[in-house]
């Protein structure tokens, strides 16, 4: 499919089905996104019932939590390029970070085959975590959050004959307040049952 070359927005004909499909048709290369100032922010389309006439979401990327909601009305629809493609301040591990570290929990950020995240335990046990996007495709913890598909992680250890108590984790709801809530719930547990190392 190629990419649209201008916005567009439900005020040009598009309606709500229109700009999921071109979502679920796109694989990142179309982006919803409502203005802020100059910027685009990237929105999530999560609507809270069948009825809903704010389906999208747009999170704070500090706290992984939504701040507002959008009617269709008011969204645009994009084309990812430069500009548009990404906000720092709205990547997936920005508000997974944070949290950790208002935990106590060194996180070590990793670019490797994919973008994860590791953490070391004071028993010589580690974790290491990370998401995909809605399409399941990329393995990745710095996407926007309007992209989250799902998060997870996987435990390690050391010590052969440590029992296997800590099974790898994916919360996949799509829902990114959920998964993102349970994921450091569940990295809080595994460090505070294995040693924070500082």
């Amino acid at each position: 499919m190629s990419s649209p070359q201008q916005p567009h927005s439900p005020a040009d004909g598009c309606t709500t089905a229109d700009l999921v499909a071109a979502l679920a048709r796109g694989d990142g290369t179309v982006r919803i996104v409502c203005r802020d100032g100059s910027r685009f922010v990237p929105l999530a389309h999560q609507p809270r019932n069948d009825n809903d006439t704010e389906p999208w979401a747009e999170y704070d990327g500090g706290t992984g939590v939504v701040v507002r909601r959008h009617a269709s009305t008011d969204v645009i629809q994009v084309p990812v390029t430069d500009t548009t493609e990404i906000l720092e301040e709205q990547r997936v591990d920005r508000s997974v970070l944070n949290r950790l570290r208002a935990a106590g929990i060194v996180c070590t950020p990793v670019h490797d085959h994919g973008t994860y995240a590791h953490i070391t335990f004071r028993d010589g046990g580690y974790v290491n975590w990370s998401g995909t996007t809605r399409h399941g495709i990329d393995v990745s913890n710095q996407h926007p959050i309007a992209d989250h598909g799902s998060l997870g992680c996987d435990y390690h250890t050391e010590n052969a004959s440590a029992p296997a108590e800590d099974p790898d984790a994916e919360f996949a709801t799509g829902d990114y307040d959920t998964d993102s809530a349970a994921l450091v719930a569940h990295l809080t547990a595994l460090a505070d049952r294995h040693g924070h190392t500082t």
